[in-house]
């Protein structure tokens, strides 16, 4: 094995290890398990026999077929939304609600939960248009944006199976970092292919301004959102305070 092989399997035992840290701090991780596998077929899949795909996919199989089963093992009687955890048709509305959070976070008030009732008629067309861009950049965009796609759709499958009328912008985290990419890359391609100079430069004198405008409500937005929750979880710092000013040591 030659020298670029051999740091080509450190490279991935150690994105192995940050994927097992990742499922470790927070089980939702584990649904991007296929992510880098696939990576490594799109990138290497040429140079790969079938026992090493068979020893990758194996790999990042083994966390998931561990952690899950311990994951509803232990914590199905802390956190009794679980038991509104299934695969129904419910999964549509999840699916358009959380694609309409991704594109369009307009909400600021409490940040544990959004109500599908407060989306307003510009969100769920936004949540619409993000699956059927996702859907036309499976069948026709290139392997790379197909990966994108994909990663984006897995980083929101966990919360999918939620049968409740309400989601969170913290469900979006995992896959805001795809989306944004191929978000970015559409805006691009678009800007490319404006047939005239003029047109070109007219689009880069509207981009950095609206860039601006975006970063600063965004800004804002993060930072009643962070005021939010720190109101919000006052009362759990004055209890447990409180408790070890109560408790004997």
């Amino acid at each position: 094995v030659d020298k670029a092989a051999r740091e080509g399997h450190r490279h991935e035992v150690v994105a192995w290890l940050c994927f097992l840290a990742a499922g470790l701090a927070d089980e939702t991780a584990l649904a991007l398990a296929p992510v880098p596998f696939l990576f490594t077929l799109w990138r290497f899949g040429k140079r790969l026999r079938w026992p090493a795909i068979a020893v990758r996919a194996f790999a990042y199989a083994l966390p998931v077929a561990t952690l899950t089963p311990l994951q509803f093992m232990f914590t199905i009687d802390d956190e009794p939304r679980l038991a509104d955890y299934r695969i129904g048709l419910h999964v549509i509305d999840q699916v358009w609600a959380l694609s309409a959070q991704l594109a369009l976070p307009l909400h600021s008030q409490s940040p544990l939960a959004e109500s599908f009732a407060s989306y307003t008629p510009v969100q769920w067309a936004a949540g619409a248009l993000v699956i059927a861009a996702g859907v036309v950049l499976l069948v026709v965009g290139s392997w790379l944006t197909r990966l994108l796609v994909v990663w984006t759709g897995l980083a929101l499958a966990p919360f999918t199976l939620w049968d409740l009328q309400w989601t969170a912008p913290r469900y979006v985290y995992m896959a805001a970092v795809p989306f944004s990419i191929v978000f970015a890359w559409l805006l691009v391609s678009a800007w490319r292919s404006l047939p005239w100079p003029a047109l070109r430069a007219a689009g880069l004198a509207f981009a950095a301004p609206a860039t601006a405008v975006i970063l600063a409500l965004g800004a804002n937005a993060t930072i009643q959102r962070n005021a939010a929750w720190q109101r919000s979880s006052e009362p759990f710092r004055t209890l447990a305070q409180g408790l070890k000013q109560q408790l004997p040591h």
